[in-house]
Parts: structure tokens; sequence; C-alpha cells
């Protein structure tokens, strides 16, 4: 319309809707066919539902000769949600896309019918079809008929019945096409992912090919639904939650943690919301060496020295976010060796060697020394590492030796104990009866000489 004079009068014939304040509206001049804002405020007295108000709008000089009639929503919040009836004025965020979790399943687009130019001379002219991409929107991947239920019907015609080409450029391609099983009666279909697409982020789209002639109702999508998310990628129509503006949540996390290699570790945040809203949190790596992250756990890796893990947490009540960083800081423990000493099998005699041996190892890595020292009995004559010669003893005995595995930082010890035999009754016993037999027989020869 054309004003001539920048002023606008506002009238509220919805009962419970009352105009605050001065009912006109003074404009600032506009370009040329630009546009131009002023306010005025109105009050909703009550309201049990969302509700449709009307306004009238005199604009004194304008071209119409009568008032203007507005109507607008009202009572209402717009929240995230995982269904759309396409009713609403914002549907699916085209932009960032559907974040999904572990198993995506797009349930009943859920009421699905169509009827297509086709079924004449057994040629499908026409054909509509789902895309995916998972790479920002290039290149669009078909959704097969494996993923879908029910499947395609069919293909779009390559040729016509007289033989020539049919001018769809997608001709060929797996598609539904004709009508819909009971057309105008809606089809439950079901589109099912599983674990394709996990951790990723995904785009639909839905495509009708058609050629270039003839035209029939067309594709109709109601009622889409999507389970199996990190996100929600929808705008869904709510009652008002009384909550003239949507805060963002807030969350803190400790600027560092220490932790041992191989520990598992719970990643914990604080999270709150103003508004009261259901929060979903959302933990990534951002640095240090990769680990495998179960939502918030995960297992420190070995290291060899300490070392750093960055993490980063989002929070999100389906509109606004926020983000917090924390460092995993995972220290070196060294483990000490691992010793088996089995000790020699029977008992020794006197001045027989023993030979001690040992198996270690180190779950580290680590070089590993093995040292041996009697603790107990009878003292052996060290002849080499892990090698004695036993001692003489008159009464049986046990000698008792102590294995020390070490990595140079931590060690291990076992003890081992040998029986050691009496020397009594052994050979050096009978050469000192001889040498006793010789002496008395010597003394007594003496005697006889001087009678």
């Amino acid at each position: 319309m054309n004003i001539a004079t920048p002023v606008a009068t506002l009238a509220a014939p919805t009962p419970g809707v009352s105009i605050v304040g001065s009912p006109t509206a003074v404009f600032s001049p506009a370009p040329p066919l630009g546009t131009t804002e002023a306010d005025v405020q109105v009050r909703l007295d009550a309201a049990a539902n969302v509700q449709q108000l009307e306004f009238r709008v005199d604009v004194p000089g304008s071209s119409t000769a009568l008032p203007t009639l507005v109507t607008v929503l009202s009572n209402f919040d717009n929240v995230a949600g995982t269904t759309d009836d396409f009713e609403g004025p914002v549907t699916l965020d085209r932009g960032a896309g559907w974040r999904r979790g572990d198993d995506l399943v797009v349930s009943g687009f859920a009421n699905e019918q169509w009827q297509l130019e086709g079924a004449i001379a057994s040629v499908a002219w026409d054909g509509a079809y789902v895309e995916v991409s998972d790479d920002g929107q290039q290149p669009w991947q078909p959704v097969t008929s494996l993923e879908l239920t029910p499947a395609y019907n069919g293909a779009i015609s390559t040729v016509t019945s007289t033989g020539e080409a049919v001018t769809n450029p997608e001709a060929g391609r797996a598609a539904w096409v004709e009508a819909s099983l009971g057309y105008p009666a809606w089809v439950d279909q079901r589109l099912a992912f599983g674990t394709r697409f996990a951790g990723k982020t995904i785009h639909l789209r839905f495509v009708l090919a058609a050629d270039q002639n003839g035209a029939r109702a067309g594709w109709d999508i109601d009622d889409v639904e999507v389970t199996g998310l990190t996100g929600a990628p929808f705008t869904q129509r709510v009652l008002d939650r009384r909550r003239c503006i949507n805060r963002a949540p807030t969350v803190d996390v400790a600027t560092s943690t220490r932790v041992v290699e191989r520990a598992v570790v719970k990643l914990e945040a604080a999270t709150a919301d103003a508004d009261g809203d259901r929060l979903q949190v959302l933990w990534t790596q951002v640095s240090g060496p990769t680990v495998a992250l179960a939502g918030d756990t995960f297992t420190a890796p070995d290291v060899t020295q300490d070392k750093l893990l960055g993490f980063e947490v989002s929070v999100s009540d389906g509109a606004l976010s926020a983000t917090a960083r924390t460092t995993v800081v995972v220290a070196n423990v060294n483990r000490p060796p691992t010793l088996t000493a089995p000790g020699p099998e029977g008992s020794v005699r006197a001045e027989q060697r023993i030979e001690l041996t040992a198996d270690a190892s180190d779950p580290d890595g680590d070089a590993v020394q093995v040292t041996w020292v009697q603790t107990r009995g009878p003292l052996a004559e060290e002849l080499s590492a892990g090698v004695y010669e036993a001692p003489a003893a008159k009464e049986p005995a046990r000698l008792y030796f102590e294995a020390c595995a070490s990595d140079g930082t931590a060690s291990v010890t076992q003890e081992v104990d040998v029986g050691l035999e009496a020397a009594g009754c052994g050979c050096g016993a009978r050469g000192g009866g001889l040498a006793l037999l010789v002496v008395a027989w010597q003394v007594l020869a003496r005697r006889r000489r001087r009678r």
C-alpha cells in the first residue's frame, strides 16, 4: 500500500486482547520499495490453548479503503523436538543437519502418499526417492530399498512404450512410482540406517523427479519422527511454557584432573538450566593420545611418561548451548617385575654346588636384574651370582636364600630354601678314623721297643 502519513492505528477485536498504551504506531521513513517497522504493545489476558488473534490495522492516507486485517498466533513456544508435522513455520534445520548417536531410525515419514505420472503403457514417467549425505550435502547418496520399509515399488522408466528415451533426468533410478497402495490412503513408511552413520552429522532430502510432460497429484509427506539422534533437528509448537526468553544452560568442569594409566575414568560436568529445560550432554576429545570415549567414560592409555588429554563438553537445551574444556593428566605408573624362583630339588651335602635359578619379567618392558643373597642357615660360600658351595654340618639343616628382581625403581623378592645333610657318616669321617688308627699303632710300637 502507499502510505502518505507514516502512522498506523491498531485495534484488537479478539476477546481477551487489549492494546497497552497508545494504539498508534509511528513509522520511520523507508526508502522506495523498502520496509520499516514500529511497535505497539498488546496484552493477552488469558488463554488455555494456542490461539489465533486478530488485529485491524488502519493506515490513514493509504490506498486501501478498509483497514487491513492481520492474524497472529499466540500462547505458544517453538521448542526443539524429534517430530515434525510440517504444519508449523519452521521445519528441518537444514544448516546444522541431524546429529546422530549409535543408531539412527527415521520412523514413519509416518504418513506418506503419492500419485505420480505413470502406468500409461507400463511406463513410469515420474518417481520419488530419498537421498542422504554425511559430507556436508556433497555428494548425495541414494537411500536403498534395504533401508526402507516398505521398499521402493519400482524404478523410473528409461524408455517409452515406443522405445524412445524418456526425458526424466533420473531415468532408471529405483523410486516410488505410479501410485501408493490404496491412494489417497496414507502409507506408514520407515527408514532405518542402523549404524551406517555412527557418530556423523547427516542430511536427508526428498526428491521428486519428473519428465517434461503431464502431471498428477504428486507426493505428500507428513508427520516425520526420528530416533537415535544426539540432537533434536525439528522445531515443535507447544503450549506457552511462560518463558519469555530462553536462557542458555551453564556448564562447569574442573580445570584438570590427574589419573593413573589404565584406570577407568569418568568425566564429570556440573550442568544447569535456569529454565528447567532438559539438557543434552556430549563429550568429545580434542587433544592427546586417542582414547575410546563411550559417553563420558574411557580407559586411560598406557604411557611411558605423563600425557595430557583434552576434552570438551557441550550442553544444549535444544536451542542454546554452552561448552567447557578440561584436561586429564595420565600419569605413568611403574609396575614391579614378576619373579618365579623354583629352588633346587632334594637336599645337598657338604662341598656340593648349589645352583639357584629364577625367571623374571617386567610388564612395562623395563630391563630386570636378578640378585641372590643368603638370609639364614649355615653359611654357604658364594662362588658366583646364584651359585654357592654347601657348608659342612654336624646335623641336618636348611639354607635360606632370597631372590630379588628389580627394574631399577620397583622390586620383588622370593625366598628359596635348600636342605643340607649332616656330615658325620660321610667320606671325611672314615678318613679321620684311619688317621687315628695309624697314630695308635705308632704309639704301641714305641712302647714295645722300650721293653
